[in-house]
């Protein structure tokens, strides 16, 4: 039987996006609320029909200042579905600026603006190249070589870059999307797809 698995998927989309009209997947949409250090939070809960006991968990955090739940129009109730596993979309708490979102260390989740972030100039907290970032993960976890694979064409050119034999067989992903854009790639591939592609290689 399955252990339960709880994964996180971060999707980097800013903006907000309309809910469909009819929910995606045959499955179940439930919302719930939860309250932790005084604040209360709500998030909805996906579950496929059938689902077994002990299945996976995906965790599905939305981009700053989405104001739908992204519970529809990413694609991953069809995939968990089709694998059998749930996931919960929560909806994160809204800032200063009335605007949804987690506490990341961006200085304007503050009215002070910057602690421990000194060197911000754009207002979206520091951060690194993504060669670099995948780079330091890479190494973490010890891989000793990349594969590079072209995914089937749509749109955009995809690559994918995995840098694998890491410790305990850990691999580190990488989708580099050819003159894509700041958003979720749903037009170039099927990002819900590619992404339980790689937790499942974790399933035990």
């Amino acid at each position: 039987m399955k252990k339960l698995v709880a994964l996180l998927v971060f999707c980097f989309c800013f903006g907000s996006m309309a809910m469909a009209n009819e929910l995606e997947g045959n499955g179940t949409l439930t919302e719930h609320t939860i309250k932790h250090k005084g604040i209360e939070y709500s998030y909805y809960l996906y579950t496929p029909k059938n689902l077994p006991k002990g299945a996976p968990l995906v965790i599905f955090s939305h981009g700053y200042g989405a104001n739908n739940v992204p519970a529809t129009g990413f694609g991953f109730n069809p995939i968990a579905d089709k694998n059998g596993f749930a996931i919960c979309y929560p909806r994160g708490p809204k800032d200063f600026r009335d605007m949804p979102c987690w506490a990341v260390g961006y200085s304007f989740h503050t009215e002070k603006g910057w602690e421990g972030d000194p060197d911000n100039k754009d207002g979206w907290g520091e951060y690194i190249a993504v060669p670099r970032a995948v780079s330091y993960w890479a190494a973490v976890n010890r891989c000793t070589h990349e594969i590079c694979e072209e995914l089937p064409l749509i749109n955009n050119k995809v690559i994918a870059h995995r840098y694998v034999d890491g410790i305990n067989g850990n691999q580190v992903w990488l989708y580099e999307v050819v003159g894509g854009t700041h958003s979720w790639a749903d037009k170039d591939m099927n990002p819900a797809a590619e992404i339980w592609k790689f937790f499942s290689l974790y399933l035990k």
